[in-house]
Protein backbone atom coordinates (compact mmCIF):
# COMPACT_ATOMS: atom_id res chain seq x y z
CA UNK A 1 0.00 0.00 0.00
CA UNK A 2 0.99 3.38 -0.76
CA UNK A 3 3.02 5.31 2.10
CA UNK A 4 0.33 8.45 0.99
CA UNK A 5 -2.92 6.86 0.90
CA UNK A 6 -4.78 6.05 4.10
CA UNK A 7 -8.08 4.69 5.11
CA UNK A 8 -10.14 7.67 4.24
CA UNK A 9 -9.03 7.17 1.07
CA UNK A 10 -9.94 3.79 0.60
CA UNK A 11 -13.14 4.67 2.63
CA UNK A 12 -14.45 7.35 0.31
CA UNK A 13 -13.50 4.77 -2.95
CA UNK A 14 -15.43 1.86 -1.57
CA UNK A 15 -18.58 4.22 -2.02
CA UNK A 16 -17.56 5.44 -5.59
CA UNK A 17 -17.37 2.02 -6.20
CA UNK A 18 -20.66 0.93 -5.02
CA UNK A 19 -22.80 3.44 -6.16
CA UNK A 20 -21.47 2.66 -9.89
CA UNK A 21 -22.33 -0.80 -8.62
CA UNK A 22 -25.98 0.64 -8.02
CA UNK A 23 -25.50 2.00 -12.01
CA UNK A 24 -24.73 -1.38 -13.28
CA UNK A 25 -27.52 -2.97 -11.23
CA UNK A 26 -30.69 -0.78 -13.07
CA UNK A 27 -28.88 -1.09 -16.28
CA UNK A 28 -29.46 -4.59 -15.87
CA UNK A 29 -33.44 -3.81 -15.14
CA UNK A 30 -33.96 -2.62 -18.79
CA UNK A 31 -31.81 -5.11 -20.29
CA UNK A 32 -33.21 -4.60 -24.26
CA UNK A 33 -31.35 -0.76 -22.98
CA UNK A 34 -28.59 -1.78 -20.88
CA UNK A 35 -25.74 -2.08 -23.53
CA UNK A 36 -26.12 1.06 -25.95
CA UNK A 37 -26.51 3.11 -22.38
CA UNK A 38 -23.59 1.51 -21.00
CA UNK A 39 -21.43 1.93 -23.96
CA UNK A 40 -22.78 5.70 -24.13
CA UNK A 41 -21.45 5.82 -20.53
CA UNK A 42 -18.30 4.95 -21.50
CA UNK A 43 -18.01 6.90 -24.09
CA UNK A 44 -18.90 9.81 -22.35
CA UNK A 45 -17.25 9.81 -19.09
CA UNK A 46 -14.91 6.52 -19.29
CA UNK A 47 -15.28 3.67 -16.78
CA UNK A 48 -14.49 3.57 -13.17
CA UNK A 49 -10.86 2.45 -13.32
CA UNK A 50 -10.01 -1.11 -12.22
CA UNK A 51 -7.61 -2.69 -9.82
CA UNK A 52 -6.75 -1.75 -6.13
CA UNK A 53 -6.84 1.37 -5.25
CA UNK A 54 -3.02 1.65 -4.61
CA UNK A 55 -2.06 0.55 -8.11
CA UNK A 56 -4.79 2.98 -9.84
CA UNK A 57 -4.45 6.48 -7.69
CA UNK A 58 -2.72 9.34 -9.10
CA UNK A 59 -0.58 9.89 -5.59
CA UNK A 60 0.92 13.19 -7.07
CA UNK A 61 -3.10 14.56 -7.19
CA UNK A 62 -5.15 12.28 -4.64
CA UNK A 63 -7.77 14.59 -4.01
CA UNK A 64 -8.10 15.59 -7.43
CA UNK A 65 -8.13 11.86 -9.11
CA UNK A 66 -10.65 10.97 -5.87
CA UNK A 67 -12.81 13.88 -6.88
CA UNK A 68 -12.83 12.90 -10.58
CA UNK A 69 -14.10 9.56 -10.05
CA UNK A 70 -16.89 11.18 -7.79
CA UNK A 71 -17.66 13.62 -10.27
CA UNK A 72 -17.53 10.35 -13.11
CA UNK A 73 -20.15 7.88 -10.81
CA UNK A 74 -22.65 10.91 -10.66
CA UNK A 75 -22.63 12.22 -13.89
CA UNK A 76 -22.98 7.87 -15.07
CA UNK A 77 -26.05 7.44 -13.07
CA UNK A 78 -27.54 10.69 -13.99
CA UNK A 79 -27.00 9.84 -17.51
CA UNK A 80 -28.25 6.09 -16.78
CA UNK A 81 -31.37 7.46 -14.86
CA UNK A 82 -32.20 10.04 -17.57
CA UNK A 83 -32.23 7.77 -20.52
CA UNK A 84 -34.02 4.89 -18.40
CA UNK A 85 -36.65 6.76 -16.85
CA UNK A 86 -39.01 7.18 -19.33
CA UNK A 87 -42.41 7.01 -17.64
CA UNK A 88 -44.00 5.80 -14.50
CA UNK A 89 -43.78 2.19 -15.50
CA UNK A 90 -39.64 2.63 -16.27
CA UNK A 91 -39.39 4.53 -13.13
CA UNK A 92 -40.81 1.40 -10.36
CA UNK A 93 -38.57 -0.48 -12.15
CA UNK A 94 -35.55 1.57 -11.57
CA UNK A 95 -36.96 1.65 -7.88
CA UNK A 96 -37.63 -1.86 -7.72
CA UNK A 97 -33.61 -2.66 -8.77
CA UNK A 98 -32.38 -0.19 -6.67
CA UNK A 99 -34.75 -1.68 -3.53
CA UNK A 100 -33.15 -4.90 -4.59
CA UNK A 101 -29.72 -3.99 -4.71
CA UNK A 102 -30.12 -2.88 -1.17
CA UNK A 103 -31.11 -5.83 0.18
CA UNK A 104 -28.46 -7.52 -1.20
CA UNK A 105 -26.17 -5.40 1.09
CA UNK A 106 -28.56 -5.24 4.25
CA UNK A 107 -26.98 -3.26 6.96
CA UNK A 108 -26.16 -4.70 10.09
CA UNK A 109 -28.03 -2.26 12.39
CA UNK A 110 -29.73 -2.36 15.52
CA UNK A 111 -30.13 1.33 16.42
CA UNK A 112 -31.06 4.00 14.04
CA UNK A 113 -27.63 5.57 14.78
CA UNK A 114 -26.13 2.45 14.36
CA UNK A 115 -27.64 2.71 10.57
CA UNK A 116 -27.10 5.64 9.52
CA UNK A 117 -23.33 5.70 10.63
CA UNK A 118 -23.15 2.47 8.55
CA UNK A 119 -25.09 4.77 5.40
CA UNK A 120 -22.17 6.94 5.93
CA UNK A 121 -20.26 4.03 4.36
CA UNK A 122 -22.22 3.21 1.51
CA UNK A 123 -23.90 6.02 0.44
CA UNK A 124 -21.94 9.02 -1.79
CA UNK A 125 -21.96 12.62 -1.24
CA UNK A 126 -19.20 14.23 -2.66
CA UNK A 127 -15.79 14.32 -0.73
CA UNK A 128 -15.80 14.25 3.04
CA UNK A 129 -14.61 18.27 2.83
CA UNK A 130 -18.41 19.14 1.40
CA UNK A 131 -19.82 18.46 4.58
CA UNK A 132 -23.33 17.59 2.92
CA UNK A 133 -24.68 16.29 5.96
CA UNK A 134 -25.73 17.53 9.36
CA UNK A 135 -27.19 15.57 12.15
CA UNK A 136 -30.13 17.39 13.80
CA UNK A 137 -31.62 16.52 17.30
CA UNK A 138 -34.32 13.93 17.01
CA UNK A 139 -36.41 12.27 19.21
CA UNK A 140 -35.74 9.06 21.30
CA UNK A 141 -35.44 6.25 19.15
CA UNK A 142 -34.90 8.01 16.02
CA UNK A 143 -31.94 9.10 13.90
CA UNK A 144 -32.34 12.78 12.04
CA UNK A 145 -29.77 14.62 9.52
CA UNK A 146 -30.33 17.46 6.94
CA UNK A 147 -28.70 17.79 3.61
CA UNK A 148 -27.15 21.10 3.81
CA UNK A 149 -25.35 21.19 0.79
CA UNK A 150 -26.62 19.57 -2.36
CA UNK A 151 -24.65 18.00 -4.25
CA UNK A 152 -26.66 15.63 -6.61
CA UNK A 153 -29.63 17.86 -8.15
CA UNK A 154 -26.99 19.29 -10.86
CA UNK A 155 -25.82 16.46 -12.49
CA UNK A 156 -29.77 15.30 -12.94
CA UNK A 157 -31.05 19.05 -14.79
CA UNK A 158 -28.04 18.78 -17.22
CA UNK A 159 -29.50 16.18 -18.74
CA UNK A 160 -33.17 17.05 -18.31
CA UNK A 161 -34.12 14.79 -15.42
CA UNK A 162 -35.77 15.76 -12.51
CA UNK A 163 -33.17 15.85 -9.60
CA UNK A 164 -36.53 13.86 -7.65
CA UNK A 165 -35.78 11.02 -8.87
CA UNK A 166 -32.00 10.43 -7.31
CA UNK A 167 -33.57 10.53 -3.82
CA UNK A 168 -36.36 8.40 -4.80
CA UNK A 169 -34.02 5.81 -6.20
CA UNK A 170 -31.99 6.31 -3.03
CA UNK A 171 -34.73 5.76 -0.73
CA UNK A 172 -35.13 2.46 -2.48
CA UNK A 173 -31.72 1.51 -2.27
CA UNK A 174 -31.60 2.62 1.48
CA UNK A 175 -35.30 0.82 2.18
CA UNK A 176 -33.88 -2.41 0.57
CA UNK A 177 -30.23 -2.08 3.09
CA UNK A 178 -32.67 -1.74 5.94
CA UNK A 179 -35.03 -4.33 5.03
CA UNK A 180 -35.55 -6.54 7.96
CA UNK A 181 -33.49 -4.37 10.88
CA UNK A 182 -36.77 -3.33 12.61
CA UNK A 183 -35.54 0.06 11.27
CA UNK A 184 -37.64 2.65 9.29
CA UNK A 185 -36.06 5.34 6.87
CA UNK A 186 -37.83 8.48 5.85
CA UNK A 187 -37.51 11.45 3.77
CA UNK A 188 -39.16 14.92 4.06
CA UNK A 189 -37.35 17.27 1.02
CA UNK A 190 -33.95 17.44 2.50
CA UNK A 191 -34.67 16.10 5.88
CA UNK A 192 -34.15 12.69 6.72
CA UNK A 193 -34.68 10.42 9.58
CA UNK A 194 -33.98 6.63 10.88
CA UNK A 195 -36.44 5.33 13.55
CA UNK A 196 -37.17 2.11 14.90
CA UNK A 197 -40.72 0.71 13.39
Amino acid sequence: MSAFLGPIHFWLYNKVQLQDQLTETLLSAFPEQRDAIAAQLDAEFGALPAGDLGDIIDESNIHGWLQTQVTRVENRLALAVSRLAADENSRQTLFAAAHTAGAAHKLDAVTPEDAFQNLQNVLLDGMPCDHVNAVVPGISDSFCWERINDLHSSYYTQFGADPVLFDEIRDAWVNGMLEGTGLSYRRDGMKFSIEKR
